[in-house]
């Protein structure tokens, strides 16, 4: 009877050490990186799983999220990504895209509210910047970028969604909150230490806005390694005011970057990524005095008003008119668009500097019909309304004036 429970211990003890070595590929087993260099960098690190007081489930924010995985480090980080999402965000719907060109991007951002680009490293330059200047687009109409840490800032750069000149990372620091007040550090104390990697930024952009840097020392006072993206180990009191965490508003969304991993199941890191997505759930507005749901499709213009068109007022498009009235416009104006086809249609305007003023539709698929859109009462100037449908364009300039 003893041999029988000792094989039986053996047994499960078997089983646990299996399910423990599948759950971290990362640390207990050879790891697959696009770069063997990283790849040493990563080797011999101190590894566990801690998730002490994790964030509470929020069931009340329903979204659709899309991973960005095109040059993920690994699969593994992306599973670790997605899980934390959906076990803190049931609610919420994630999907992954892989491979593609802009257009398969397009589609994908068409139906998201939400973009986790996971650990961005290596990849095509040129399909990174192809897809930036589809995020750039999906940002402006009022979804959110987040960005997941990496220590290849070459990628951001390509990526083009705020300037960057360099980057560093740092393992096992500690982090101090810039602004503990705002809602994406809820819940967080205000300084803390992690197990893993962080990836503070050298950012140029003036609209990038820090709410976590890196301190220089730990509580014991022992420094903090850190490594420039060349693997030159550098001074981490010299990081004190470089960011880890901070977003940039772009037209009516957000860019976030969170420089951190999610490869451990660490309190924090899942605190501020749920906080995240959560804050961009409630702040999602576009800047429309109507909102797209409001627009009244099938009304027939009247004969008074002047048809005008893009460039030269004989310009116009195959599958649709545009009609502003009045123009000049002392508060508000009119922005009437006949499709004569089912099609995909998104409307912004714009200031002189190419700055958007505001979003008046957000990509939105529109059978055909008469659609009426009001202009906002924007500052005085001129601006430009830019309405798109496939690969068309219209832009007309209309001028907002003072009363008389």
């Amino acid at each position: 009877m003893l041999r029988v429970y000792s094989l039986f211990a053996l047994a499960f003890g078997f089983l646990c050490l299996t399910a423990f070595r599948s759950e971290n590929p990362k640390c207990s087993d050879p790891f697959s990186a696009n770069n063997s260099t990283t790849a040493r960098s990563f080797s011999g690190r101190r590894c566990f799983h801690i998730l002490r007081n994790g964030p509470e489930v929020d069931t009340s924010t329903a979204l659709s999220i899309l991973m960005l995985n095109y040059n993920a480090y690994d699969s593994a980080y992306v599973a670790k990504v997605r899980r934390s999402i959906e076990e803190q965000l049931p609610a919420s719907a994630v999907s992954e895209f892989w491979q593609g060109d802009w257009k398969d991007l397009n589609l994908a951002l068409s139906s998201s509210d939400v973009v986790v680009i996971t650990y961005p490293f290596g990849g095509d330059a040129e399909i990174v910047r192809a897809y930036g200047k589809q995020l750039l687009q999906f940002v402006r109409q009022g979804g959110t970028v987040i960005i997941t840490g990496t220590d290849d800032f070459r990628i951001l750069q390509q990526f083009g969604l705020f300037n960057i000149d360099f980057s560093y990372f740092c393992s096992e620091p500690v982090v101090h909150e810039i602004t503990p007040e705002h809602p994406i550090l809820g819940g967080v104390a205000g300084q803390f230490s992690l197990g893993d990697f962080v990836y503070p930024l050298d950012i140029s952009d003036p609209d990038f806005i820090a709410l976590v840097d890196v301190l220089g020392y730990k509580e014991d006072d022992s420094p903090v390694s850190c490594w420039t993206a060349t693997r030159e180990e550098t001074d981490p009191a010299a990081l004190r005011n470089l960011p880890v965490v901070g977003y940039k508003q772009t037209g009516a969304g957000k860019v976030v970057y969170l420089g951190m991993e999610y490869y451990l199941e660490q309190a924090e890191p899942a605190h501020i990524l749920l906080n995240t997505i959560r804050w961009v759930s409630q702040t999602k507005t576009t800047a429309s005095l109507l909102p797209a749901d409001h627009i009244t499709p099938n009304r027939a213009p009247k004969r008074s008003e002047e048809v005008l068109h893009a460039g030269s007022g004989a310009e116009r498009m195959d599958n649709f008119d545009l009609k502003i009235y009045p123009n000049p416009y002392y508060e508000k104006a009119t922005l009437d668009i006949e499709l004569k086809s089912a099609s995909a249609l998104e409307v912004e305007m714009t200031d002189e500097s190419g700055r958007i003023a505001a979003v008046l539709l957000p990509q939105k698929n529109l059978s055909a019909g008469f659609y009426r859109l009001e202009l906002p009462n924007v500052p005085v100037g001129v601006y430009f309304v830019r309405c798109k449908t496939g690969d068309k364009t219209i832009v007309r300039k209309v001028v907002k004036t003072v009363a008389r």
